[in-house]
């Protein structure tokens, strides 16, 4: 809550529009390369790459309005195979085929924890190193009063007046598990892929 509080504190004394549009500017020509003109690394350097991925999946959506009681990333998308053991899958081919190390972080809510800690059991024997953390969720307040819209504490029992943050607590959630710091100490550059 303190998190929530400097954040909605700053809201309250900001006057205007929060984004400066006159500081945003379009990318060099030359910031995009075209895939084709790209050089093929070798296998080794493809490795050393690899070394310093760690790949994020936001995994804190229920899937209940397609049919599926619990995190959308257990959907069967292909073959019996869900979205999640599809990743897992990927990862652990580019682990093997390189020798390298790239490890899976899920970015889970109070919704999808329980239920992802008791799925990712089951990826115990590939080569894939699975981290998970949970997401903050912070009060939603009114537009009109500027108070809560929830009436307690109790996120489970009035969901719908609890906004998560997924973007926003990033590196403050994976800094409460000492991820970000592990990641950081090993070496490695977090990539993040917002897909669900």
């Amino acid at each position: 809550m303190e998190r929530f509080a400097d954040l909605f504190g700053r809201f309250l004394q900001e006057v205007g529009p929060s984004i400066d549009w006159d500081k945003i500017q379009k990318l060099p020509a030359n910031a995009v390369m075209d895939y084709s003109k790209l050089n093929t690394p070798k296998n080794e350097q493809i490795r050393t790459m690899l070394d310093k991925l760690v790949v994020v999946k936001l995994n804190g959506g229920l899937g209940t309005s397609m049919g599926c009681h619990g995190p959308k990333s257990v959907i069967p998308v292909r073959s019996d195979l869900t979205f999640l053991d599809l990743t897992v899958q990927q990862i652990e081919h580019l682990n093997k085929t390189y020798d390298a190390n790239v490890p899976l972080v899920l970015m889970n809510s109070f919704n999808t924890d329980e239920d992802t800690q008791k799925i990712i059991r089951k990826y115990t024997g590939f080569r894939v190193q699975i981290h998970t953390f949970n997401q903050s969720c912070f009060p939603r307040i009114s537009r009109e009063s500027f108070l809560p819209v929830a009436k307690d504490f109790d996120v489970e029992k009035d969901i719908d007046a609890y906004v998560f943050r997924f973007f926003f607590c990033f590196f403050e959630g994976m800094s409460l598990v000492n991820l970000f710091f592990f990641f950081l100490i090993s070496a490695l550059q977090l990539v993040s892929t917002w897909s669900r």
